[in-house]
């Protein structure tokens, strides 16, 4: 298949990272198409960050925004990244690249996952943890980072373990949501996206989102690319609140009941929210 396109989509509620986050989308091997920051909030620094790296680097960026709610809407704020894309009337065999606002692209990421798109709808990553230490002392100068031995070994197992439940899919012997993905570094063909309607906006707060899209995508029986060890992203630290149980949330009550396999609130039909602001930066 010839090698598709390329959009990132990027969810965020802070400025905190972003800029190096663009700054490494902006000096790739590939450039995207294009990247869409979309806001869980319509805090003016992110804006600001987006209108500094587009004049900066002259990338083609996109920026959604709207009014925060009172809970964090991930599944949402992805969703509207989605339906900003669509408005430049992409091509449904187009990639779409999930990072996240803190997460630091390899130089060669873009092209990666282009190539792994080539053979796959679903390009399965993750993410190398950096150090407290390591992402205080990152120069935006030099953001071409390299895993070291031991990261890499770590990916090596997960994607070994992402292949054996691949096998396993076809027998009906793995959890339904395997090989899990992070949509901190998951592409996906646009026209799989718009046929489960996207991320379900359901899912409030945190959790489980990521892998009630996973799932519903997996049986739709999209053609899986594993992409651990050659689609590398650098997760920079940042302080985190203290977990509480996930497993008796709302959303984890919803990720175990039965769900078709296209949401009913995604893409089309979203869950009501306060207005939503497009602003682009395409030259």
């Amino acid at each position: 298949m010839t090698t598709p396109s390329v959009h990132v989509v990027i969810p965020t509620h802070t400025d905190r990272h972003l800029r190096r986050t663009l700054l490494g989308l902006s000096r790739q091997s590939t450039r995207a198409s294009t990247v869409t920051v979309s806001g869980d909030t319509d805090d003016p620094a992110i804006l600001q960050v987006v209108r500094d790296v587009h004049r900066e680097t002259g990338m083609p960026l996109v920026h959604t925004a709207r009014r925060r709610h009172d809970e964090p809407r991930r599944a949402q704020t992805r969703n509207n990244g989605i339906r900003a894309l669509l408005e430049l009337e992409p091509d449904p065999e187009d990639h779409v690249l999930f990072l996240d606002g803190d997460c630091l692209p390899a130089k060669n990421l873009v092209e990666t996952h282009a190539a792994s798109a080539a053979v796959g709808e679903l390009v399965i990553g993750y993410f190398i943890p950096l150090a407290e230490d390591v992402t205080k002392r990152l120069d935006e100068r030099e953001l071409d980072l390299a895993a070291d031995a031991e990261q890499l070994d770590d990916l090596r197992a997960r994607e070994r373990r992402a292949g054996r439940q691949l096998l396993l899919r076809r027998f009906g012997l793995t959890k339904s949501h395997k090989p899990k993905a992070v949509t901190g570094n998951l592409g996906v063909r646009l026209r799989r996206i718009l046929q489960v309607n996207g991320f379900d906006e359901a899912y409030m707060e945190w959790g489980f989102e990521d892998d009630d899209f996973t799932r519903r995508l997996h049986s739709a029986g999209s053609r899986v690319a594993l992409a651990h060890t050659t689609a590398l992203v650098f997760h920079q630290w940042h302080p985190t609140l203290k977990s509480s149980d996930w497993t008796k949330t709302d959303s984890a009550a919803r990720f175990r009941s039965r769900t078709p396999m296209r949401c009913r609130n995604g893409i089309e039909h979203p869950v009501s929210q306060h207005d939503v602001e497009t602003t682009r930066f395409i030259d």
